[in-house]
């Protein structure tokens, strides 16, 4: 069930990644960024990547499009 893609991000070693997904029931992202997709419905999320440094938080996105499978 389900197909996976890696997102990598660079960040100091001592930063780690927090990662996150919009819609879990559609794309959940591992504590590593390995991006699964679940079940057979199409749909969007956005995966986001955060670290924080000296207290401050920095993050970005990633728009991932899954396809349905029939």
């Amino acid at each position: 069930e389900g197909e996976y893609i890696m997102i990598s991000s660079k960040v100091p070693s001592t930063a780690p990644v927090t990662w996150s997904s919009s819609n879990e029931d559609l794309v959940t992202v591992s504590s590593s960024g390995y991006v699964m997709a679940h079940g057979t419905e199409s749909g969007t999320a956005t995966v986001t990547a955060s670290i924080t440094v000296n207290g401050v938080v920095y993050s970005d996105t990633c728009t991932v499009n899954v396809t349905g499978v029939e």
